[in-house]
């Protein structure tokens, strides 16, 4: 199944439709609880195809699915580059003298992002070995806890 037509049968599940097979013309049926049915090409042309067929499933099921966020990604910058930890474990909590706290700790209580990294890493590492075990990833995890234990991070 085409990647944008997997996309169009996901949105019209969050319209309410579900798959019901194909009409045997190339084209997939999806049918509405009411009844109403929507067709959506197996191999999609134009994206305009596409925005006009989720607008036709917008009007026939009266819901409007949340939209994705808007903007694009940094050019040049992988996806995982454009996370940050320290982003994701910042919370901006005052504590009771009115002073922002980290993570819901004091700032130089919190623990280094470095260390959560390694920790993170120790234990994707421990898993996989679990499942594949090989010398690379028990030199790899050796390397990743004595990192964690002499506090080079």
């Amino acid at each position: 199944m085409h990647a944008r037509v997997r996309e169009m049968i996901d949105y019209a599940a969050l319209c309410g439709f579900t798959l019901d097979g194909t009409d045997g013309h190339g084209h997939y049926r999806l049918v509405h609880e009411n009844g109403k049915v929507v067709r959506v090409a197996a191999t999609p042309g134009d994206y305009r195809g596409d925005e006009n067929c989720k607008a036709l499933m917008r009007r026939l099921s009266g819901v409007t699915p949340p939209r994705p966020k808007a903007g694009r990604p940094k050019k040049g910058v992988e996806r995982r580059g454009r996370f940050s930890f320290a982003a994701a474990r910042r919370e901006q909590i005052p504590n009771a003298s009115g002073r922002y706290t980290v993570g819901g700790k004091h700032p130089a209580e919190a623990e280094p992002i470095e260390l959560m990294r390694l920790r993170l890493e120790q234990k994707r590492l421990e898993a996989e070995i679990s499942d594949f075990p090989s010398e690379r990833l028990q030199m790899a995890l050796r390397d990743v806890t004595s990192r964690i234990a002499i506090g080079l991070y």
